[in-house]
């Protein structure tokens, strides 16, 4: 972007400048406010879904970012994993420190994105980053979901108006 305005276009994209953020994973939302209530340990950062009926789960949030072909920087959607316990611990381990240096860890996107075939549960990688940065989500290779091209190539100026207004219709 200069000044606001795309440097491939010409035209202002209202979601280069933004991000979409979904404040929990599914899962949680499906569960209805009497069941997340008694059934959710959460924070920002991560979440934990336990109860009788339910299998342990555990969450992370973070970012899968989409670069702009442009050049001017990514289009990030602030995204959900399931993961195991273990990765939980690693990640509690290098919160408040830099955790780039570790290895990727496994997951599963755990939210649906609007406007692609069914993104729960697929597989990504998480690099944990500095105790600034929430984790960075890479799909796993080799996909032929939509979202993992768009990862690896990166978006049109129409594909992120696509996206961003599949979230904001009103503009």
């Amino acid at each position: 972007m200069e000044g606001g305005r795309c440097s491939q276009c010409g035209r202002v994209h209202p979601g280069t400048s933004k991000d979409i953020a979904f404040s929990l994973p599914d899962i949680i939302w499906d569960l209805g406010p009497d069941a997340r209530q008694a059934h959710l340990d959460w924070s920002t950062d991560v979440a934990y879904l336990k109860g009788k009926w339910f299998k342990e789960s555990w969450f992370i949030r973070g970012v899968l970012e989409l670069p702009l072909q442009s050049g001017a920087g990514s289009f990030g959607l602030g995204v959900w994993a399931s993961v195991g316990k273990e990765t939980i611990g690693r990640y509690r381990e290098v919160f408040s420190s830099d955790g780039s240096r570790l290895p990727r860890a496994a997951g599963k996107l755990a939210n649906k994105i609007r406007g692609y075939p069914s993104t729960i549960d697929l597989p990504l990688s998480i690099q944990f980053r500095t105790s600034t940065e929430r984790p960075a989500f890479y799909l796993d290779a080799p996909s032929d979901h939509p979202l993992f091209s768009l990862q690896e190539r990166g978006l049109t100026c129409e594909e992120c108006d696509r996206l961003w207004s599949a979230y904001h219709p009103e503009g």
